[in-house]
């Protein structure tokens, strides 16, 4: 019985793909759940502050994946030294961004009670520095198990992620407590809590060598300035019409807009479940097998995606506007049916053309970065442009049409460019020794 459990268990640590859709069903729950919470005990100007306060974290976690984990992911076979010494020059890289990212928000939290005299942002602008470090580290945590196809150990931090900072949150709703700022304080709570329990179980598969940290970020360098202007370029584009909104139409709208992205990202679990695990498998793909290898998965994991998200769609059109209704409460959430379906196409756009999606990823494995950033700047600036003028003339609905023209450039930008990438045939065996 012992033995059959034993073998049990390897079986289940061997299903990556399973253990990624439970991951990000847990982080999906975690991200929702924190939404429904913030909505149904302050108000929808509270849930768009806290909306405007989550894409700034977003914005430092992209710049982390850029330039650190999506490169180590893609630069695990080009590496000099160990795994332990490469892994262990990537945690630093990670930890230096961290301090960075402190300073940084520190700084913006000085500047705004002492120069511009509001106490308000620099109170927010401190929550965001005391979560950055903990935000990233927990990131670092589960990419790293991500890409060495691990995904059960990324599942665990997101586990203790969950219940570190949804039990909390309802706790100080429940309590009236909870706002803005001490909803971005728990989070940071939960993730500080779940990656140093990460770190202290793996502690032992990292070693330091000033030799590999030099080149570890010499390589990151040469493909992550890349996508760092690909993938700024295209969380600009996403969080851009959050900021217009609380620009043009306020707070309210704002968190209305944010509740309905909310509805449409039920579909995360599988989608973002199906894309943690994309870039270690393409990479491998090209390694072992070549381009045409990897373009006959692109193709058949993009039909697929396209299959579940237009069915998704049908959902959201019939569904999604009592969906909406039974998630948060307030007549300013009500009649919301169109910007819903609209949200949702762009969603299928996404799947498909996403900076994370199939053929994205098989560039970012082919290295070429260069190319898929100039698509993400001009994808960008026609969403920023669009955006504008559609939230300007037509608010809410506006906005959800701007959404779909950006992930539509997007979408047939990559495309064209993954079609016209070249051969690359993978190497010899007697090179892969070495």
């Amino acid at each position: 019985m012992w033995q059959k459990a034993m073998r049990f268990l390897a079986w289940l640590k061997a299903k990556n793909q399973i253990w990624g859709l439970a991951d990000q069903l847990i982080v999906s729950v975690t991200s929702f759940g924190a939404m429904i919470v913030i909505a149904r005990t302050t108000s929808a100007s509270q849930l768009g502050l806290y909306s405007i306060g989550n894409s700034l974290i977003v914005m430092m976690l992209t710049v982390q994946d850029s330039l650190i984990t999506r490169p180590y992911s893609i630069q695990m076979f080009k590496a000099v030294g160990s795994p332990e010494e490469h892994g262990f020059s990537a945690l630093l890289l990670s930890w230096m961004v961290s301090l960075i990212a402190v300073i940084a928000a520190s700084g913006a939290a000085l500047w705004f009670a002492y120069g511009a005299g509001d106490s308000g942002i620099a109170a927010f602008a401190l929550a965001i520095a005391f979560v950055a470090p903990f935000a990233l580290f927990r990131e670092f945590g589960r990419r790293y198990s991500f890409a060495n196809l691990k995904a059960y150990r990324a599942f665990a931090v997101d586990l203790v992620a969950a219940l570190a900072i949804l039990g909390p949150m309802g706790w100080l709703g429940w309590t009236g407590q909870l706002d803005a700022i001490t909803a971005i304080i728990t989070i940071g709570c939960g993730a500080g809590l779940s990656g140093t329990l990460w770190f202290l179980r793996r502690r032992r598969a990292f070693r330091y060598s000033r030799a590999a940290l030099g080149q570890t970020a010499a390589q990151s360098w040469d493909l992550g300035k890349w996508l760092l202007c690909s993938q700024l370029a295209m969380q600009f584009q996403g969080y851009a019409i959050h900021w217009l909104c609380l620009l043009i139409v306020g707070a309210a709208l704002t968190g209305t807009y944010a509740a309905c992205l909310s509805v449409v990202a039920l579909a995360n679990p599988f989608l973002y479940g199906f894309f943690n695990l994309l870039t270690p498998k393409s990479v491998r793909t090209l390694k072992d097998q070549g381009t045409g290898a990897l373009r006959r998965q692109v193709f058949r994991d993009s039909i697929m995606l396209a299959a579940m998200m237009a069915a998704f769609t049908v959902f959201i059109f019939f569904a999604g506007e009592t969906v909406m209704s039974i998630l948060y409460s307030g007549s300013e959430y009500a009649n919301q049916g169109h910007v819903l379906t609209v949200m949702s196409l762009a969603s299928v756009a996404s799947a498909i053309g996403a900076f994370g999606g199939p053929a994205a990823i098989a560039l970012q494995s082919a290295e070429r970065g260069k190319a898929t950033a100039a698509i993400a700047i001009v994808t960008g600036l026609i969403g920023v442009v669009s955006a504008w003028h559609l939230v300007s003339a037509y608010g809410l609905t506006g906005a959800a049409w701007g959404l779909l023209i950006t992930e539509l450039t997007g979408a047939a930008g990559r495309w064209v460019l993954f079609l016209r990438m070249g051969q690359i045939m993978p190497p010899k065996p007697e090179n892969l020794a070495g």
